[in-house]
Formats: structure tokens, sequence, C-alpha cells
């Protein structure tokens, strides 16, 4: 069986290193990208099993930009989503729309621990709805 794939939409280049490394260190298969405005063709041409997506991209609306394009395609909307960001001010306004659309909602600075238990716990409930 394959590695699961994890795409991370995230603008922090230095952040981006330190999870490829943790997630590759744990099998996973981890591809990047640093803009919003390419995640979505990213995604939809590589399906990772999971995102791990950062609210505030280039613009502050980018990562929300995302999600958008991320449900409204058939090819891409079962894909399940974690909301990884610092903006906690976003994260607060967004928060009942998040939870309807039920997108795990992390903080930064996440713990390198709870990040792997937040990406295994959600492989898990994806796995057992397919």
């Amino acid at each position: 069986m394959a590695s699961p794939t994890i795409a991370i939409i995230e603008d922090d280049l230095g952040l981006i290193q330190m999870l490829e490394l943790l997630l590759s260190e744990e099998g996973y298969r981890v591809i990047t990208c640093t803009n919003g405005q390419k995640a979505h063709a990213l995604i939809r041409q590589t399906l990772p099993d999971i995102i791990l997506l950062d609210l505030r991209l280039e613009t502050p609306d980018a990562g929300g930009m995302v999600l958008g394009l991320l449900e409204l395609d058939p090819m891409t909307q079962q894909i399940p989503v974690i909301v990884c960001s610092a903006d906690t001010q976003a994260l607060r306004r967004w928060s009942l729309l998040l939870q309807e659309r039920k997108y795990t909602v992390l903080e930064k600075p996440v713990q390198p621990v709870l990040l792997l238990e937040t990406i295994g716990d959600v492989l898990s409930r994806s796995k057992a709805r397919a």
C-alpha cells in the first residue's frame, strides 16, 4: 500500500521545510505549494489524501479562496482539509463555517505530536467513510 500523500499549502518556507522533514520521517509523501492561486491546480493534479492549509497565503483571503475551489470541484471536495493558521481572529470569525463543513482546525504554532495525531485521526476517519 502506498504511503498517504499530504499537500502542504503554506507560504512560510521555514515551516514548510520543518513539516516536510517531520512528515517524511513518519512515512508520508509530501507535496507543497506556497501560493493559493496555484494550490487548487496542484491538488487536482495530485489528489492528495489530506491537505494542510494555511488561511493567509499571498493575500489574507487566499486560503478561503482555496477552500471554496476545493468545495466546488467534485474531484477535490472529498479530500480532508486541516486548516492550520496563526490568524486566530480569522479562525474565530470562520469558526462556525469551518465546523459546519467539518474541517479540522489547528492554531499555530502547533506541537508536532498534536499535528501527527490529528493527521492520523483525519486519515482514519477518511478511510472509514470510503
